[in-house]
C-alpha cells in the first residue's frame, strides 16, 4: 500500500498528542490488538522523540500547540498506523529551520531502517547533512530522468560531464543548478562539449554505467519476485504466494469486516471512534461550544420577542411561518 503525505501537516488542532496517535492506531488496529495501543503509542513517541509533548494540544496558527517540528513528527508516526509499504512525503521540511529540517529527516531515516519502508521524499535547499542520509537520488528536467542512483555519485557524476560546482554550494543546489540555465556553471574548456538540456542530458544518463546499473537492479529485483512466487510467476509457488498474502492481509483486519473492504475495523467501530474523537475535540477547545450556544439563546430571544401577542393567531400564519424560517437560519448558521 502506498501513503502520500502532502506539503501541510494536516491535523486537528483541538487534540492532544496522544489522542491523535491514539485515533490513527484505532482505526488499523483489530479488536484482539486493542491491549497493545498505549504501548505502541508510547514507544513510538519515544522513538520520535515527541514523548514529553503527549498531553500537549497539536495546535496550529491559530491555537498554541506543539512546534513546527514536533508536529511533522506527529505526521511520521500516523504514516506508520497506516503500515504502507512505501510513504512519499511532499517537501515536508518546508517551514523549518536547519536544525529541525535535519532532525526531522533523522526521523524518516529511522522509519526506513527500522521499519523496512520505501520511503519518497521531495525536498528543496536542503543542507549537505540532510542529503547524506539519503541513499539514493532521483533528478527529473521537464519530466525527463537526468540521473537516478545513489547519492554518493550524483555529484562525480555531473562533474565528470563538465559542470563545475562552486565553493560553499551544497550538493542539492549544485544538483538543482544543472538544470537551470542562468545558475549551472562548466569547467574551463568543458562549455561546448557538455550536454545541456533535458533531452541532452537524458541521453547521456541512458549511455552511461548509472543507467546500466539502474536497469540490472530492476532486473535482478524482479528476477527474485520470481523466485518468490510472486504475481509476476503462473506456477504452483505463485499461487501458494497469493494464498499466503491474502491471509496475511486478513490477519490484520477485525473479523467483523467484509472480506472485499478496505478497511480494518467495522463500520460501527469507525462511527464511534469519530464520535468519540468529535467529544475530545469539545473537551479540548470548548470555548467555540460556548459562544456557539450563547449566541444562539440570545438570537432566539431577540427573534422571539418581536412578536408577542396573538403570535399562532390564524389571521397571521405568514408570520408564525417567517419567524420558523429565521430561526432555522440562525441555527444552520452557528452549526455550520
Amino acid at each position: 500500500m502506498l501513503s502520500q503525505i502532502p506539503e501541510d501537516d494536516v491535523h486537528f488542532p483541538t487534540l492532544t498528542v496522544r489522542q491523535t496517535l491514539e485515533f490513527a492506531l484505532q482505526c488499523k488496529t483489530p479488536k484482539r490488538n486493542r491491549k497493545d495501543i498505549p504501548q505502541y503509542h508510547e514507544m513510538l513517541a519515544r522513538v520520535f522523540g515527541i514523548s514529553h509533548v503527549l498531553d500537549t494540544l497539536v495546535g496550529n496558527s491559530f491555537i498554541r500547540g506543539v512546534s513546527g517540528g514536533e508536529r511533522k513528527r506527529i505526521s511520521i508516526v500516523e504514516s506508520l498506523a497506516a503500515n504502507s509499504s512505501v510513504v512519499a512525503w511532499d517537501n515536508s521540511t518546508r517551514g523549518l529551520d536547519a536544525a529541525s529540517a535535519l532532525d526531522y529527516t533523522r526521523s524518516l531515516r529511522i522509519l526506513t531502517d527500522t521499519c523496512g519502508k520505501a520511503t519518497i521524499v521531495s525536498l528543496y535547499q536542503v543542507s549537505d547533512s540532510v542529503f547524506d542520509l539519503s541513499d539514493k537520488v532521483l533528478l527529473i528536467d521537464q519530466g525527463r530522468m537526468i540521473f537516478q542512483g545513489p547519492s554518493h555519485l550524483a555529484k562525480p557524476y555531473f562533474e565528470s560531464l563538465g559542470y563545475e560546482c562552486q565553493e560553499r554550494q551544497t550538493i542539492s543546489d549544485f544538483l538543482a543548478s544543472v538544470t537551470s540555465i542562468s545558475e549551472r556553471r562548466f569547467k574551463s574548456g568543458w562549455a561546448v562539449r557538455t550536454p545541456k538540456g533535458s533531452v541532452e542530458l537524458e541521453k547521456a544518463f541512458r549511455q552511461s554505467q548509472h543507467f546500466e546499473q539502474l536497469q540490472k537492479s530492476i532486473l535482478n529485483y524482479e528476477t527474485g519476485l520470481l523466485d518468490q512466487g510472486s504475481d509476476f510467476g503462473d506456477g504452483p509457488a505463485s499461487l501458494l504466494n497469493n494464498v499466503s498474502f491474502k491471509r496475511a492481509v486478513r490477519a490484520t483486519k477485525s473479523r467483523y469486516v467484509p472480506r472485499s473492504s478496505s478497511f480494518t475495523i467495522s463500520f460501527p467501530r469507525q462511527v464511534y471512534l469519530c464520535a468519540k474523537r468529535q467529544w475530545w475535540q469539545l473537551k479540548g477547545h470548548p470555548a467555540p461550544l460556548y459562544i456557539k450556544s450563547i449566541s444562539i439563546v440570545i438570537n432566539a430571544l431577540i427573534i422571539g420577542s418581536v412578536s408577542t401577542c396573538k403570535l399562532f393567531s390564524p389571521k397571521r400564519p405568514l408570520k408564525v411561518a417567517g419567524l420558523f424560517l429565521i430561526i432555522n437560519l440562525f441555527l444552520v448558521k452557528f452549526e455550520c
